[in-house]
């Protein structure tokens, strides 16, 4: 039985590499929106267009921070922050076409929706100077 599932795994990774496709190089267009508020507080944000395979791809970043110094060289700090990603964007990375799928007899259509793509925290502490 591991030994059927190891295989499968295996299947499984040359099914993503073999579904994996091109993506030509194109540029993205963005702007981003950074506010320093009182006290070490932080807000962050970006908005890049023009990813994934038809180049419709939209990637919105939301973020927020917070720093303070601790001596002269160290500062703790603290953030969160995400990455949300239509439909577009979603399908060229994460889903399945019906050419891949044609070409791939394990592999079945699979649409994605727009998303929460990526969560992220910041470290703790660092050291500068």
């Amino acid at each position: 039985m591991l030994a059927d599932l190891a295989v499968r795994d295996v299947l499984e990774g040359v099914e993503l590499l073999i579904l994996g496709g091109d993506l030509d190089a194109a540029a993205e267009g963005g702007a981003f929106f950074n506010y320093l508020l009182p006290q070490g507080l932080a807000l962050t944000s970006s908005v890049r267009y023009g990813s994934g395979a038809d180049n419709k791809g939209l990637l919105v970043d939301l973020g927020a921070a917070y720093s303070t110094a601790l001596t002269a060289q160290w500062r703790l700090s603290a953030g969160a922050g995400f990455t949300l990603a239509n439909a577009g964007h979603m399908q060229s990375f994460f889903g399945v076409t019906g050419e891949q799928s044609a070409a791939v007899p394990f592999a079945s259509r699979e649409d994605v929706d727009a998303a929460l793509r990526r969560a992220l925290t910041e470290p703790p502490w660092y050291h500068h100077g």
